[in-house]
């Protein structure tokens, strides 16, 4: 299973396993899926600026050339380095399940593919093709609970070098 859980996410977030070829973050939660894409997009250490490594795609957009996914996926840098396939907007549809199934058993090499989607019930095909795949990972994204809010409050705090008494620390939890 290839699902992380909820106390994994963090430890995942610090040090992501691209030898998955497969990412896909999913969720509710759109603002927290967006973030979480970006965060993990950056952590790649592709140049996302570069449009022969980090290649964007809108997945409304694959209606027009259903192959596109397969083609970015599977050319190889023509200057070399990992590249980085990033489709947003992902959808349950069965076009895109096939396309799917391509990628987790013929994974591209020194490609890493970010599905970013909305909220995919338990079951759904892609996101069961993903959870059951060795190759890749699914990575929920659900309103933030207070552990993660802590831990969102202890991290912004670290980065900036400050701390905060109890007292403080309460009071900016409960608002």
């Amino acid at each position: 299973m290839t699902q992380l859980k909820a106390g994994e996410i963090q430890r995942y977030r610090q040090a992501p396993d691209f030898n998955k070829a497969v990412h896909l973050v999913y969720g509710p939660d759109r603002g927290l899926v967006s973030e979480r894409s970006m965060k993990l997009a950056a952590a790649t250490g592709i140049d996302l600026s570069d449009p022969f490594s980090a290649i964007k795609i809108d997945a409304d957009s694959l209606g027009n050339d259903p192959d596109r996914l397969m083609n970015e996926a599977y050319t190889v840098s023509m200057f070399g380095g990992a590249r980085l396939v990033w489709l947003r907007g992902v959808a349950n549809n069965v076009s895109l399940a096939k396309q799917m199934e391509r990628l987790l058993d013929q994974p591209p090499e020194n490609t890493i593919c970010l599905f970013e989607a909305g909220d995919m019930r338990k079951g759904t095909k892609i996101r069961d093709q993903v959870e059951r795949a060795k190759n890749a990972v699914a990575i929920p994204c659900y309103t933030d609970n207070t552990r993660d809010i802590t831990a969102l409050l202890d991290d912004t705090l670290a980065a900036n070098g400050q701390t905060i008494g109890l007292e403080a620390r309460q009071l900016l939890l409960s608002l």
